[in-house]
């Protein structure tokens, strides 16, 4: 598993781009129905780090 599928939403989380359904400006809805807590400071980081892996999904 590459480092780079595991993002940092909050002070206390990690979360796998592979497994991320929705974010929203407050949550990320995870595949099993968890909500990880995003903060305000992270949020752009975590938000173009999903998208890239998206694009990329798509290419491949």
């Amino acid at each position: 598993m590459s480092a780079d599928l595991f993002v940092q939403s909050h002070r206390s989380y990690l979360v796998n781009l592979d497994h991320i359904k929705r974010i929203s400006k407050t949550d990320i809805y995870m595949d099993n129905h968890t909500l990880v807590p995003v903060s305000r400071r992270l949020y752009k980081k975590v938000n173009e780090a999903f998208i890239q892996h998206f694009k990329e999904g798509l290419i491949q």
